[in-house]
């Protein structure tokens, strides 16, 4: 049956090819509008495992779950399917198991590998191998500095060290670090126990109770309509920025998952600021059950914080969160949804929807959200309009084909009804020729209680082309390859506003180098365009391009191998970045900047 299924898909299958643009494949992961909307902690991760591929048959449960590329349902799949058919063989092979599909495995390639290893029930494991990486990131703009250093060690599946420290522009001296984050993983045995102590996050259901890191806005894709909570998973990050300190572990058990975790709120500030913060306690607890078709999880948590003092002592306050989630897939149906009560209001807040397919790859996806403004979202992730997770209620339904789609939002304010938007986006790319792609993004947000900004109209043309092959679905083809991109922008909302770039480059297996000229014309900081410019790996660069100027660029990497195949390797990779803006179409002058990075990283 194995065999006949690959042969029936694997034709089909092998034309998606992997996507080139890793940027790409994690805005689609992470249900982002576009790259601009990405958060730069979880762009580190994904970066990362870019370079260091995760071997998909020899992974553990405990490491397939850390990377945060899968969600606990993935994963308990994945290890059903491997315990009773041997090695996964195929990206083909892999979208078949249930909780993957086509598209999604085609957006996970770049971060995975599938080797042969071992047989059916025999359970895989790296328990003897150590692997260690370092980096470090010299950045001087005018005159100010920045650094950053990061390192991991790890010892098969059993053990992992990794730690990351920097320094801003805006900090006054570069020593001591502004922002640090230590994290250690320890998962004895088959990896049935995980334990985890310092930075994590922690990410369950849909986000309506405890989710930490990423939290996106806006409805843009199918895939931005639903959470993938991967459980507890280590924090790899310079800022460390909403996630969780302390200590958590899980358990798997069967088909049951048990997670728990204790943190300490402000315990982060405290670390970095030196100025001790008030007492806070965050004990937490998830169960999960996961079927062949779907999960079903329950997560509650409870904060105790001080709040003050007396002469009697200190007042507290306590509040936490109990919640109920559950995903379900049936004949290609996937229907999701998660209720949760707020403990110290007494208020229940819930989200969910469902997709359906249609035939011919057309699928449609509908979410409703209804959060309550006495609803804390302290520690929520869960799908949103506005800046948080509280006082709204909305619904959000899309149409799309691969990578053509359209969705519509409409959400208002609970706690005043005058305050409502509508928005809508459409993605739209046409195939010239094999080597050209034209693609179209047009979007409008509508604000009705707002006199001036009420309207906020953005359209986007890219025009792409490779030598090694493009199209609007799979993207860039493989191998060495010319590259280019021809970018215009506009917006509308407080007044016109535009921007436009071209990018050109070489990229071959050892090097790689880019130039890039942008011109931009934008009188408002309402009417401000974020465009993201390529960068060394963990330096998510989005400026925010507000005046009359222009902006250039050079980015180039080199990657050099040591030691002999089979035995002990070294990768040492070397990136360099320099770029100069200039205001001179501005009335009043206004400074510019110079700005030259220098990274490198060595990986054992």
């Amino acid at each position: 049956m194995r065999a006949v299924l690959l042969a029936i898909l694997l034709p089909a299958f092998q034309l998606a090819g992997q996507p080139d643009n890793v940027l790409e494949a994690i805005a689609r992961l992470a249900g982002a509008e576009d790259i601009e909307a990405l958060d730069p902690s979880e762009v580190e991760m994904y970066e990362y495992l870019a370079d260091h591929p995760l071997d998909l048959n020899r992974s553990s449960r405990a490491k397939l779950l850390s990377t945060g590329l899968f969600t606990p349902f993935q994963v308990a799949s994945l290890l059903d399917y491997r315990d009773d058919s041997g090695d996964i063989l195929s990206l083909t092979e892999l979208s078949i198991l249930p909780g993957f599909n086509p598209e999604t495995v085609r957006f996970l390639a770049p971060f995975i590998r599938l080797l042969p290893h071992g047989r059916p029930g025999v359970p895989p494991g790296d328990s003897s191998s150590l692997k260690s990486s370092f980096l470090s990131r010299l950045s001087v703009r005018n005159s100010e500095y920045s650094w950053g250093l990061k390192a991991k060690t790890a010892f098969g599946d059993v053990f992992s060290l990794c730690g990351a420290a920097s320094s801003s522009y805006s900090d006054p001296k570069p020593m001591p670090p502004s922002a640090w984050g230590l994290s250690s993983s320890f998962s004895p045995g088959k990896g049935d126990l995980r334990l985890i102590a310092g930075d994590f996050n922690a990410r369950f259901g849909q986000g309506l109770a405890l989710w930490s890191g990423m939290s996106m806005s806006g409805f843009s894709t199918l895939s931005s309509f639903w959470k993938r909570g991967a459980g507890l998973s280590q924090s790899w990050s310079y800022s460390g920025a909403g996630t969780h300190r302390g200590i958590a572990a899980d358990f798997r058990k069967g088909r049951f998952v048990f997670s728990s975790f204790l943190s300490f709120p402000g315990l982060r500030n405290w670390c970095q600021d030196g100025k001790p913060p008030r007492i806070s306690f965050l004990p937490a607890m998830n169960v999960t059950w996961y079927g062949k078709n779907g999960q079903l999880g329950i997560t509650s948590f409870w904060q105790s914080e001080a709040i003050g003092g007396s002469s009697n002592g200190i007042f507290y306050q306590a509040g936490g969160k109990v919640a109920t989630d559950g995903r379900w897939s049936w004949r290609g149906c996937t229907l999701w949804w998660e209720g949760a009560m707020d403990c110290y209001t007494q208020v229940f807040a819930f989200a969910g929807g469902a997709t359906i397919p249609l035939g011919g790859d057309w699928r449609i996806a509908a979410v409703a959200r209804f959060y309550p403004s006495e609803y804390s979202g302290a520690f929520a992730g869960a799908v949103h309009a506005w800046s948080k997770v509280s006082d709204e209620a909305g619904i959000a339904f899309g149409i799309e084909k691969r990578n053509i789609g359209l969705t519509v939002d409409l959400a208002g304010k609970r706690s005043d009804s005058a305050t409502r938007q509508a928005k809508i986006l459409l993605k739209y790319p046409v195939r010239l020729t094999d080597d050209c792609v034209l693609s179209f993004r047009i979007s409008e947000r509508y604000r009705p209680y707002e006199p001036v900004l009420g309207h906020r109209f953005s359209s986007r043309v890219d025009l792409d082309w490779s030598t090694a092959g493009i199209s609007p679905l799979y993207g860039e083809g493989d191998g060495d390859a010319w590259k280019s991109r021809f970018r215009f922008e506009s917006l509308f909302s407080r007044s016109f506003a535009a921007l436009s770039y071209l990018e050109a480059g070489r990229k071959t297996g050892k090097f790689a180098a880019y130039l890039r000229a942008t011109v931009f014309f934008v009188d408002n900081w309402d009417d401000r365009i974020y465009s993201y410019e390529r960068d060394a790996p963990g330096s998510f660069n989005v400026p925010a391009y507000y005046g009359r100027g222009v902006s250039a660029s050079a980015v180039c990497s080199a990657r050099f191998r040591f030691g002999k195949p089979g035995g002990r390797t070294r990768t040492l990779r070397i990136y360099s970045r320099a770029s100069i803006l200039r205001y001179p179409f501005m009335k009043e002058p206004r400074p510019g900047a110079a700005e030259f990075r220098l990274q490198a990283s060595l990986d054992i």
